[in-house]
């Protein structure tokens, strides 16, 4: 190859990329700048509640045991033989007011009534021979002693005799007595509407006076003793001494893992006392009809059992022009997030005038139809930019 060929292979693409060089700057370099853009900034997305003062009620809750408003043990009051019990007397049996629960052999106590009816009639009779003695030992005095301005011997006129016969006669009246009380007693009954808690009784059992064999409670009504801070009491109706108020309402509420169900209350009283262990002060919510025996309904409905452990919410009295949040939406130092009319974030302190389960009152420091931030952000400050979404089904 000669030398002038290989000099071509070498200057012919240098001038080519040298050119081409040339070209892409004229290019670039006629090219207009890009304008700058500035990206606008959306600002964090949250949920927002807007609020509106209204009336709402305070509502406490608290959780107790279901207890027996009454409650009693049934010992016979004579002794005896044991004839006949109820077939119902069994644990859980329920029985009304006046019921036989069962009854002692009364055989013996027929036999003290007739003969405490034979003994009231004797001084009966005793006590008419008497007088009639009286009667006539008085005539005869006044038909011997005819101007005599003196009084007889009392024992002349019978007197301390018709006293005596007389006591007698009292006696055996109150004996009479006593024997259809004994008589009475053979019959065991409920003192009150209950159900059986526990019973020892078996037929021809022998029991002797006192002896307790049952045990009842009563089904008309059941008590719950709830614990409370002492700063609750001024927002609940809690009737005192003589006073004709109802107490506030209540809702007893009984949770089995698969429905709730919900029983209608009253407070009816405090207890007075401080619990020691838990330094808290004690109302007492009733039940009426825990067992449903009085009104039958035709949905399910369980008892209220002795011994439940159950959620109770007293319905206290009612705040005007509060507004009612979420405790979620209460922050750090009693401050609520709000966004303003440029959607951007204003921290407010408020007053809290009670804290409930799930919600918060606010008293003061919100206006109505602000929008409270739900959401929970990290880093907030004031004037920080929000993308506000109105909370569905905002009540």
């Amino acid at each position: 190859m000669s030398y002038a060929k290989k000099l071509r292979q070498i200057i012919i693409p240098i001038l080519i990329l040298g050119l081409g060089i040339v070209v892409m700057y004229y290019l670039v370099s006629q090219r207009a700048a890009p304008k700058k853009v500035e990206k606008d900034q959306p600002g964090a997305l949250v949920e927002t509640l807007t609020v509106h003062p209204g009336t709402h009620p305070i509502d406490i809750s608290g959780t107790g045991t279901v207890q027996p408003r009454q409650a009693a043990s049934i010992a016979p009051q004579v002794n005896g033989r044991v004839e006949k019990v109820n077939p119902k007397l069994v644990i859980g049996g329920f029985f009304s007011t006046g019921e036989l629960l069962f009854s002692i052999e009364d055989i013996d106590y027929q036999l003290a009534l007739e003969q405490a009816t034979a003994n009231l009639i004797k001084t009966d009779v005793e006590v008419l021979k008497i007088k009639s003695l009286a009667k006539v030992a008085r005539q005869e005095w006044e038909r011997l002693q005819p101007d005599s301005k003196e009084e007889p011997n009392p024992l002349v006129l019978y007197e301390p005799q018709l006293q005596g016969s007389i006591a007698q006669q009292t006696a055996a009246r109150a004996q009479l007595e006593q024997a259809e009380i004994n008589l009475e007693r053979t019959k065991i009954k409920a003192p009150f509407n209950c159900f059986i808690r526990s019973e020892n009784l078996d037929p021809g059992q022998y029991l002797r006076s006192g002896s307790t064999v049952i045990e009842i409670s009563g089904t008309d009504s059941a008590e719950i003793i709830i614990p409370l801070p002492n700063t609750d009491f001024r927002w609940l109706t809690i009737p005192r001494g003589e006073q004709n108020t109802n107490g506030s309402i209540a809702t007893i509420i009984l949770d089995d893992q698969q429905q709730t169900y919900r029983f209608p209350g009253r407070l009816v009283r405090a207890l007075g006392e401080v619990d020691p262990r838990g330094r808290m002060s004690r109302v007492v919510i009733a039940v009426d009809d825990p067992f449903h025996l009085r009104k039958k309904t035709d949905s399910y409905l369980p008892e209220l059992e002795i011994g439940m452990f159950v959620n109770v919410i007293i319905h206290g009295r009612q705040l005007e022009q509060v507004i009612s949040l979420p405790r979620d939406a209460l922050r750090d130092r009693e401050t609520v997030w709000v966004v303003d009319d440029n959607n951007k974030l204003q921290i407010k302190p408020v007053t809290v005038i009670y804290r409930q389960l799930k919600t918060v009152l606010i008293s003061a420091g919100l206006n109505d139809g602000d929008r409270v931030v739900l959401t929970n952000l990290n880093g907030v400050a004031n004037g920080m930019k929000l993308r506000p979404v109105a909370r569905e089904n905002q009540s």
